[in-house]
C-alpha cells in the first residue's frame, strides 16, 4: 500500500468515525419563567400596573400576552424548543386573590407551556386550589419531592418526573420545591417536604437506567439551593430554576450574575443554572448542545427583556382583558390618599427598614392598641409591591397583601420577644437565602443588628417605646403583648417561638388588608425611616 493510498484511507476513516459523532449531537432551546406572582398584565418595576406614561416610555414589562408571542415566535423557528416553569404562578394581585387558580389556567394553557414546577406559593391556600390547577392545566405539574400519600386531592398528582421527545430525543424532566415550604406557605398538615437533592439523585438514576441521557431539574429551590444541587448531583445538565426572584443576564442592567451559571458536577461535567428573575419581565432563553453522551458541550443565551417592542397575542389578551373586567370595581374604590409612595420593594423590605413596612406594622399596632399591644411584626416576605404616591384604591392594598391574614395578638416573654427578634435579621444580609421573607418590620420597638455576628447573637440593642415615649431595653423576664399576622404566629418563615411559646394567643382579629387600608384612609400613615431597624456593618 503506498503512503498516498494510507494517507487516503485515513481520512476516510476520520471522515466516517468524525461525522457519526457530529451527526449525533442535539441542540435544545430552552425558554423559561418563574415567579409570575399573578402578573397577567405588563407591570412596572414596582411590579404594579402601569401607567399610560409607563407604557409610552417602555417602562412595562411582562404581561402573559406577550409571552405567548415570544413562545410562538420561538416555537415557530425551532419546533422543539421547549417551555418551561419554574413555579409560584399563583399569589400577588387580584388575578389571583379573586380568580384563584382560573386565570393561570386560562392563560397558561393558551400560552402553550411544556412543564411547570409548584412552587411554595402554590399551596398558599392549600391543597384544594393546586388540585384545581392540576385538574385545568394541559401539560404536567411536577413536585417530586412532595410526598402527596396522606391527601386525598393531590395523591398521585405531583410526579416526580416527565420524558418528553424533542427532535427524536428524550429530554428527562424532574421537578423540585423548596422543602421548607411548610415554613413559607400553608400546604396543610398531610402533604410533607423531602429532601431535594435525595429525590433528585434517585430521580437521576431511574432516568438513566431507561436511557435517558440529557436531563432538566426544573425546580424552585432558590439561586444558591439550586447551584448547590447543581454540585452534589452527578447527571443533571441544566437546572432551570426559581424561589429567590433571581436576575441573571449578560445584557440587563443590575443583574445579579452571568447567564447561564455554569457549575460543576461532582464527576466534573458542567451543570446549566438558569433563572429569570420575576413578574415576566424577562425571558429566559438557552440554547445547549449536548453531544451523544447527553453531555453540555456548548450553550448560549440569555434573560431578555420583555418590553413595548413584543406585540401581545390577540387570543391571549382577550382572555387576560376579561379576567381584569371582573376586577375592576374593588380596583378602583378609593380609600385614601398618600403624598408620597409606600416602598415594598422585596430588595429593601426583606433587608432593611422599608417605608411600606413602617405603615404596615404602625397600622397593626394602632389596630391592637385597645388590646394591650406593645410590639407589632410585620414579615417582609408577606409585603408583596409598592404603591405610588396620590390615590390609594383597596385594589393596591389587595395586592400588596394578598394573603388574607387575620391579625393576631398574643403575649410572650421578653426572652422569646428578643429571640423573634434575632429571628427577623437571621438571613438579612444575604438576598440569595430563600428565607429572607422572615426579616421583621416593627413598630413600637428598634433594633440596631451587626451582620457580622453570628446568627442568634446579632441583636446589638433591641429596646421597647415606653408609655412616657422613652426606650427601654427589653427585659427577658417580663411579658410582653405583641400583634403580628396569623401565618406568623402559627410557626410561618420560622417564627416558632410564637408558635409553641405565645401566651394567649387570640388569631381571629381583623383582617390585615382592611387594617391597612383603614390606617391610610384615616390620615393616620407617617411615610418615611426613622431608624427602627439600624444595620451596623
Amino acid at each position: 500500500m503506498t503512503v498516498t493510498t494510507r494517507l487516503a484511507l485515513g481520512a476516510a476513516l476520520l471522515a466516517a468515525t468524525s461525522m457519526p459523532l457530529a451527526a449525533q449531537e442535539f441542540t435544545l432551546r430552552i425558554l423559561h419563567t418563574n415567579d409570575i406572582h399573578g402578573r397577567l398584565e405588563a407591570n412596572n418595576r414596582s411590579g404594579t400596573a402601569c401607567s399610560p406614561e409607563q407604557v409610552q416610555n417602555n417602562q412595562c414589562f411582562g404581561g402573559v400576552a406577550r409571552l405567548a408571542t415570544l413562545f410562538a415566535q420561538a416555537r415557530a423557528a425551532d419546533p422543539s424548543t421547549l417551555i418551561l416553569d419554574a413555579g409560584d404562578q399563583f399569589q400577588g394581585t387580584l388575578f389571583y386573590t379573586v380568580h384563584k387558580a382560573r386565570g393561570v389556567v386560562e392563560t397558561m394553557n393558551r400560552m402553550g407551556y411544556d412543564a411547570m414546577v409548584v412552587g411554595n406559593h402554590e399551596f398558599d391556600d392549600g391543597p384544594g386550589v393546586l388540585a384545581d390547577l392540576i385538574a385545568g392545566a394541559r401539560f404536567p405539574i411536577l413536585g417530586g419531592n412532595v410526598d402527596t400519600s396522606r391527601n386525598p386531592q393531590l395523591n398521585g398528582k405531583l410526579p416526580t418526573t416527565m420524558i418528553i421527545n424533542r427532535g427524536g430525543h428524550r429530554i428527562g424532566i424532574i421537578g423540585l420545591v423548596t422543602d421548607d415550604t411548610p415554613i413559607t406557605s400553608s400546604p396543610g398538615p398531610t402533604l410533607t417536604f423531602k429532601s431535594a437533592v435525595d429525590t433528585a439523585r434517585t430521580a437521576v438514576a431511574e432516568l438513566k437506567a431507561i436511557g435517558v441521557t440529557k436531563i432538566i431539574a426544573l425546580t424552585h429551590l432558590g439561586l444558591g439551593a439550586e447551584r448547590a444541587l447543581a454540585r452534589a448531583v452527578d447527571g443533571i445538565d441544566v437546572v432551570v430554576g426559581g424561589h429567590t426572584h433571581t436576575l441573571l443576564s449578560n445584557t440587563v442592567e443590575r443583574a445579579e450574575g452571568p447567564y447561564p451559571i455554569v457549575e460543576r458536577s461532582p464527576s466534573g461535567q458542567p451543570t446549566l443554572v438558569v433563572t429569570s428573575w420575576e413578574h415576566g419581565r424577562v425571558l429566559g432563553d438557552l440554547k445547549v448542545t449536548f453531544n451523544a453522551a447527553g453531555v453540555p458541550v456548548r450553550w448560549e443565551g440569555d434573560a431578555k427583556l420583555v418590553d413595548n417592542t413584543v406585540q401581545p397575542t390577540p387570543a391571549v389578551a382577550e382572555v387576560v382583558a376579561s379576567l381584569a373586567g371582573e376586577l375592576e370595581t374593588l380596583r378602583r374604590r378609593v380609600i385614601g390618599r398618600i403624598d408620597q409612595p409606600l416602598d415594598g420593594d422585596r430588595a429593601r423590605c426583606r433587608h432593611q427598614e422599608c417605608t411600606f413596612g413602617n405603615v404596615i406594622a404602625d397600622a397593626i399596632l394602632w389596630a391592637t392598641r385597645s388590646k394591650g399591644a406593645e410590639v407589632a411584626f410585620q414579615n417582609g416576605g408577606g409585603i408583596r409591591t409598592s404603591i405610588a404616591a396620590g390615590d390609594v384604591t383597596m385594589g393596591q392594598v389587595l395586592e400588596a397583601l394578598p394573603f388574607g391574614n387575620t391579625i393576631s395578638t398574643f403575649q410572650v416573654t421578653g426572652a422569646d420577644l428578643r429571640a423573634a427578634l434575632e429571628h427577623g435579621v437571621s438571613q438579612g444580609e444575604n438576598p440569595q437565602a430563600n428565607n429572607t421573607g422572615r426579616f421583621a418590620q416593627i413598630a413600637g420597638a428598634r433594633i440596631e443588628w451587626d451582620a457580622s455576628r453570628p446568627v442568634g447573637q446579632r441583636l446589638v440593642r433591641a429596646e421597647t417605646r415606653q408609655s412616657n415615649g422613652s426606650w427601654a431595653e427589653i427585659e427577658p423576664t417580663r411579658r410582653y403583648t405583641v400583634a403580628f399576622n396569623n401565618f406568623n404566629r402559627r410557626g410561618g418563615d420560622g417564627y416558632t417561638m410564637f408558635a409553641e411559646r405565645a401566651i394567649e394567643p387570640y388569631d381571629f382579629g381583623p383582617g390585615l388588608d382592611e387594617t391597612v387600608a383603614t390606617f391610610i384612609a384615616g390620615g393616620h400613615a407617617r411615610i418615611g425611616l426613622d431608624n427602627r431597624i439600624v444595620r451596623r456593618n
